[in-house]
Formats: structure tokens, sequence, C-alpha cells
């Protein structure tokens, strides 16, 4: 077993990435070596029950496997990554945590993860009766789980649930989860579908996120985090023209708000999501088979940026694509249009 080297020791620009690669390597299994095992773990459960099942079960999917290994390429992550529950209670101590969309899925399962004795997580969503569930087992957990159902795009129910939001205090981190994907051809795509995305997605968000902001400015600060799309870096992607509009404009402003906002105590964090298995997304046959991220694994994504509050949290090959993007448009346009039949 090849011995770790040490996390800290002077690091010059000419060696940065000859020891970062170094030390991924060090690591007791290489990232050959994790890939290999991660998929054979799957074909095994596969055999005896299948994706589906395992996941609800709490295993790794052959999603889970390719993003996990893939991950590995990134050194931050070795270096940053969270080390114990106790730094993440550490954090959300004392916190009032705003969760959109969470009576299922990515923020169903954020708000299990961000569940400890002294954090008080509000949930947001259309559901009541799905809410009313998982606030109990927020409670469960040791939690304190207070739900408020809410239409983000019904702008006045949505400015009243600020304004009883600030009456209460405000709000110390606001994850903007809620969003809504429609997949379609260009040509099959109605005003109808892109002006829904837009209003949950865009402008239900800044209807809760500019209130809860300026009270954030006035106080003490706070932290604002939205899902956003891997999509978002990689462009080029087929059927997805009014979802990573979406997306791409609330990137936009929350950059430009970061700017202004950044003396007062406010950080924002835009975490680019790759595709996570949720009933969003299998609703479209093309991605029922298609090896994505766990909603699970997705919830822990969140947690990172709960912790680490960085300005972006990106995927290796989200990275990778922009890059490409950037150097070969037109190529990255081309293969993007070959393989736009088969997504």
């Amino acid at each position: 077993m090849a011995t770790r080297h040490r996390l800290f020791h002077p690091v010059t620009p000419n060696t940065r990435i000859t020891w970062r690669l170094r030390y991924v390597i060090s690591t007791h299994r290489s990232r050959k070596q994790v890939l290999v095992f991660e998929v054979c773990r799957w074909r095994e459960r596969t055999c005896s029950g299948g994706s589906s099942r395992m996941a609800a079960s709490g295993g790794m999917t052959f999603g889970d496997a390719i993003w996990r290994a893939s991950a590995h390429l990134d050194p931050y992550r070795h270096l940053s990554g969270l080390r114990t529950r106790r730094r993440l209670e550490a954090v959300v101590a004392g916190k009032r945590i705003l969760v959109t969309g969470a009576s299922e899925g990515i923020g169903r399962l954020t708000a299990l993860a961000l569940a400890t004795p002294e954090a008080e997580l509000v949930l947001v969503a259309r559901r009541g009766e799905a809410l009313a569930a998982v606030a109990a087992e927020v409670e469960e957990r040791g939690g304190i789980g207070r739900m408020y159902p809410c239409d983000l795009t019904d702008e006045p129910a949505t400015a009243a649930l600020a304004a009883q939001m600030i009456d209460l205090g405000g709000v110390d981190i606001l994850i903007n989860n809620a969003g809504h994907l429609t997949r379609k051809d260009l040509a099959d795509t109605g005003m109808t579908d892109l002006r829904y995305m837009m209003a949950l997605n865009y402008f239900g968000a800044l209807a809760l996120t500019m209130p809860l902001v300026a009270h954030m400015r006035a106080g003490s600060g706070g932290h604002v985090i939205n899902v956003s799309s891997i999509g978002v870096q990689i462009a080029s992607v087929p059927r997805f023209h009014g979802y990573l509009a979406s997306k791409a404009a609330l990137d936009a402003f929350a950059r430009a708000a970061a700017a202004e906002t950044r003396r007062d105590g406010v950080h924002w964090t835009s975490v680019r999501m790759p595709l996570v298995r949720t009933r969003m997304i299998d609703r479209y046959a093309a991605y029922r088979r298609f090896p994505v991220m766990s909603a699970e694994s997705a919830a822990q994504v969140i947690v990172q940026a709960v912790v680490r509050r960085p300005v972006r949290l990106s995927h290796p090959v989200g990275m990778v694509a922009h890059l490409a993007g950037l150097a070969a448009p037109r190529t990255v346009e081309r293969i993007a249009h070959h393989v736009a039949p088969w997504v």
C-alpha cells in the first residue's frame, strides 16, 4: 500500500499540479481501481435486485460510480472535503436554513442531511402533505423542521413568505433548490413552457432571495446557495435550452449581486449540479438508464457548499467541458449535434 504524502508543505506554482496529482495517485486506491471497484459492485447488486431498488435502499448507482471515480481528479476535494459530521454541526448551529423544493428529491434529502439539534430547517414547497412528512423526518433525526407551503411562481405568496421570515428574524442560509425542467425539441417548445421555467427557476427564486438578502445585509450577513446545472458550463446541450437559460440567468444575477453584497458579509454559491436521479428526470425515458448522480449524493454536494461556502461548486467534468467550449466551440457544437438523437 502506498503511503500518502503530507497534506501541507510549500508548493510553488511550478510544482502545484505535479504535487496534487502525486497526492491523488498515492492514495490507497488509484482512480482506475476505484472505478473498477464501483462498477463491479454496481453489477453485483444489479444482478441481485436492480439499480432502482439499490438506489432506494441507499446503495451505489452506476451513475454514482462514474461521478465518484472522476471526482478523484479534483484534488481540492481531497484537501477540503467534509471531515466529520461535527464540522457541519458547528457551521449550522443556531442558524435558520430555508430550503425550497423540500418536499422530495434533492431538497428533501438536503434537509435531512442538514438536520442537526441546533439548526432550524424551514421547508418550502407547494405540497403541504409532503412537507409535513419531511418535517417529521427532520424531527426524528433530532432537528427542528418548520413547513411553509408556498408556490414560488405566485409572487404575492412568495413576498408574504419572505416577509414572514423577516418578521421571525430572517434567514441565515437560503438554498434555492426548487426548479422545473421541460425537455423538448426547439420546434415543439412553446412560450408557456419557457415562461413557467423562468417563473420558477429565475423569478420565483429572486422574489424570495431579494428581500431576504436585504435583511442579511442589514444584519450579520448570510449565505445564498443556488442549485444550478452542469449544463450551464457545457452550454451545447440539446433540448435543454429553456432550462439552461433560466439557470444561466440565476447564475449571472448571483455573480453580479455578490460584488455588491460582499462587504456586508453575504456569500453566494452556485452549485453546478450534474444530472440527478429524481422524478423530474425520470419522466424522460432517455434518462432512465442513463448514468446519473443519485439524489443522496447531490444532497451531500449541497452540504459541502454549506460548509465550505465556495463561489461555485463544479464537477471536473463540467470544468473540462467549459474549457473545451472556450478552446473549440465549433467542435463542441458539432459533437452535441451528433449526440442529439440520443439525449
